[in-house]
């Protein structure tokens, strides 16, 4: 038999025979409906703005559907909206309905005729509100001969956080976004947005961004003298040499340059007497708030017992 002929002989009459066939696959099957379920999404909001909604069990429902079944699904999915119009218990049960289904494509032609299961499990809890500080995430570094002036200036350096009573109280402050800042050699400002805290799906926080701004200046170095002060249990037992040291400050040239050098306080700690020769290290102490590092030259002084000390 040839085949050859047999496939080509008459074709264009085969085609058509072929694509009528489909047309009436296609008919046929446009016409059969059937019952099916899709996962469906449930949402639920309290009308009472005092009360927020914090977990919904089962999140997510099956939605029988009776139509044709699909090919394929669209990028718009089921889900149920219900709204609770007075809040009776912070643990509510909540029946569902097929007609509170929303979101699937209406093109489809399907009808919402069961939920499984009927109910879910709502629970509330009081809305309230609170100041937060704004904490920076920022990664600076300054160009050579440069450094970054602390704190970081925000503006506001707060923001009001409102959501459920338990994770509000959780918070301890308000991060932005991470953003990196190079090679700084100037003053810069840049608006940070703030970072969403975990479980903040029913929080809101007002406002969205902050404007932060960094402060760089000269980087400079300054050394000034100092007494050296002795501390300790055992600081009127000893003799500590030398009675005086350098201290070498650095750090931005506004703050180097206004600082009162009368406010360094160098200082060896000495518990107990020693048996003979010890050494411990200098210590420099800063005023509160100023941001520079400083050092003690000699870094340790030579302590000795007093007179009549023993060991």
């Amino acid at each position: 038999m040839d085949w050859y002929g047999f496939v080509t002989r008459h074709w264009p009459y085969k085609l058509a025979a072929l694509f009528l066939a489909v047309l009436l696959w296609l008919n046929v099957t446009a016409e059969t409906t059937d019952d099916f379920p899709l996962s469906t999404s449930v949402r639920v909001e309290a009308r009472d703005s005092s009360w927020v909604v914090v977990a919904v069990d089962p999140p997510q429902v099956q939605t029988v559907f009776r139509g044709q079944r699909p090919t394929f699904m669209p990028a718009d999915k089921p889900v149920i909206r219900e709204v609770i119009d007075t809040v009776t218990a912070p643990r509510m049960r909540l029946e569902l309905s097929p007609r509170s289904v929303r979101g699937y494509a209406p093109e489809l032609d399907l009808t919402p005729v069961a939920v499984q299961p009927t109910a879910v499990e709502v629970r509330l809890e009081p809305r309230t509100s609170r100041r937060l500080p704004v904490r920076p995430e920022l990664e600076l570094s300054a160009a050579d001969g440069f450094t970054v002036v602390r704190p970081v200036l925000l503006q506001p350096d707060t923001v009001t956080v409102s959501g459920p009573r338990s994770r509000i109280e959780r918070l301890e402050a308000f991060a932005t976004r991470r953003a990196r800042l190079e090679d700084l050699r100037t003053t810069v400002s840049r608006q940070l947005e703030l970072r969403p805290p975990t479980g903040s799906e029913q929080m809101t926080w007002e406002p969205s961004q902050i404007m932060a701004t960094v402060q760089v200046d000269s980087l400079v170095e300054r050394e000034v003298a100092r007494p050296l002060e002795v501390r300790g249990a055992a600081a009127g037992r000893v003799r500590v040499s030398p009675d005086s040291v350098r201290v070498r400050i650095r750090g931005a040239a506004r703050v180097v340059r206004a600082l009162d050098a009368g406010r360094l306080t160098a200082l060896v700690v000495v518990d107990s007497v020693p048996g003979g020769e010890a050494s411990s290290a200098v210590t420099v102490e800063l005023p509160p708030g100023v941001r520079v590092t400083a050092e003690a030259r000699p870094p340790r002084a030579e302590i000795r017992p007093a007179a009549g000390e023993g060991g």
